[in-house]
């Protein structure tokens, strides 16, 4: 039996111009490669804990789960980065194959394989369980009560999808297995207690690696930061009728990002250690740092350098960092150290660089004034 295992896509519109290119070569050589199942990991959207997705964000996703139900079954599983609900569309599709995705824990018998058992273990946040409960033994637990259901159908091959941190995996390329805060398991906690040809195939960690004999990450297909020059793909598990898995994995090309420094003070553009000359389909971030009286011929400086790499191809994003020199009021440190709360803030707002109004100064006087007597008006 052959697993496509694809995880953490982490989709953003904002990089959607960079992202569906690659989707799309994943789709071709899921499709040359016919698995019998494919997997989906979690964290499909965004950066931040939670993320709720946008119009363009799912609708790029659904033609993905759509692209791929049409060479395999598809299991997806929740992950941190994820909310509730999000993906719940994925259930409701209507495909040739079918589309199962688990926001809670679960297991699902295939109607053609009911020998087959697919386990589904999403990620449980910690407010899923009280508070006196230990988050990761209250996970186990969860997970454990579906792992001992799915072995009471006597299957004889069990697949396990979860998002989860194992133990023996690494975060970051190069870099030894390190302590987090996350609930961690060993692959063995996460398989059910019997002889049967078994695998865990897991989504949280970027880097694919296999974990242990039975567990694996596919990683990311995905370079998510500027600077990370990781292994980025896909996997293809081979799960035998005996002995243990085979993890296969499957680069894949994909625009570079990478960070730029200008200097204005010296007009020197800096990389980081081992620098990469942009290419067409790179996302370069150019940040810029300079002083109020480098300004103008800064900001043309960093122009025309924006205007070279997009003629390369390239997708040139621009920040400005401007160093001001502070404004200090004489006596103000002194003022806002001795002084009462309301003047302590027109000190405060005598420092910023575009001072407030007398009139909105004394509003927000009077009302933290009032906050500070307890009334919360």
């Amino acid at each position: 039996m052959k697993v496509a295992a694809v995880s953490d896509l982490h989709l953003r519109e904002q990089r959607l111009s960079e992202q569906v290119p690659v989707l799309r070569a994943i789709e071709r050589e899921i499709a040359v490669a016919k698995p019998d199942l494919i997997t989906i990991g979690g964290d499909t959207y965004q950066w931040s804990v939670p993320a709720t997705s946008t119009i363009f964000e799912r609708n790029t996703f659904m033609e993905f789960v759509l692209n791929l139900a049409a060479v395999a079954p598809v299991i997806s599983v929740r992950g941190n980065h994820d909310t509730i609900g999000d993906l719940a569309f994925m259930n409701h599709l209507r495909t040739s194959n079918p589309v199962r995705h688990f926001d809670r824990p679960g297991f699902h018998v295939e109607k053609d394989r009911p020998s087959h058992v697919l386990v589904a273990l999403p990620w449980m946040d910690r407010s899923a369980f009280g508070p006196e409960e230990d988050w990761q033994e209250a996970t186990l637990k969860a997970w454990r009560t579906v792992l001992d259901q799915a072995r009471s159908h006597a299957p004889k091959r069990v697949i396990v999808v979860a998002h989860a941190a194992l133990k023996g995996a690494v975060l970051i390329e190069g870099q030894p297995p390190v302590p987090v805060h996350d609930p961690t398991f060993a692959v063995r906690d996460l398989l059910p207690d019997m002889d049967v040809p078994m695998v865990l195939i897991a989504g949280h960690y970027h880097v694919p690696q296999a974990v242990g004999v039975l567990g694996a990450y596919p990683g990311s297909p995905f370079v998510h930061t500027f600077g990370d020059k990781g292994k980025r793909g896909w996997m293809l598990v081979d799960l035998p009728d005996e002995g243990s898995p085979v993890f296969l994995w499957k680069p894949i090309a994909q625009p570079a990002r990478i960070a730029i420094d200008y200097l204005a003070a010296t007009d020197e553009i800096v990389q980081p250690e081992n620098p990469v000359e942009p290419v067409k389909g790179d996302h370069v971030r150019i940040v810029a740092s300079f002083h109020d009286r480098d300004s103008v011929t800064a900001m043309d400086n960093v122009r025309d350098f924006e205007r070279e790499l997009t003629e390369r191809g390239c997708l040139v994003e621009v920040r400005c960092e401007i160093q001001r020199a502070r404004r200090e009021r004489e006596g103000a440190e002194a003022v806002a150290g001795d002084s009462p709360l309301g003047d302590r803030l027109r000190a405060y707002a005598a420092t910023c660089q575009d001072p407030p109004g007398d009139d909105v100064v004394n509003r927000a006087v009077e009302r933290v004034t009032r906050w500070s007597e307890g009334d919360g008006t």
